[in-house]
């Protein structure tokens, strides 16, 4: 599965559109706020996102270059 690009410090959120999301690095393997436990977690290194607004969670990728 590809990631959507990573989208800086202000992503908009795709199902409400707002312009603010708090952000936990995930490393491969583990786990995000939104799967159940006891499942195997298949998902790479990766950004979980969560609106501020309407609490809706998804993953981005990491940067590949900050500068």
């Amino acid at each position: 599965m590809t990631l959507p690009p990573y989208s800086a410090d202000f992503p908009k959120c795709p199902k409400c559109h707002f312009g603010e999301a708090a952000t936990a690095y995930r490393a491969a393997g583990e786990h995000s706020t939104r799967d159940q436990k006891g499942i195997p977690c298949s998902s790479g290194e990766r950004h979980e996102r969560t609106c501020l607004r309407c609490g809706y969670t998804w993953d981005e990728a990491v940067a590949d270059d900050l500068t």
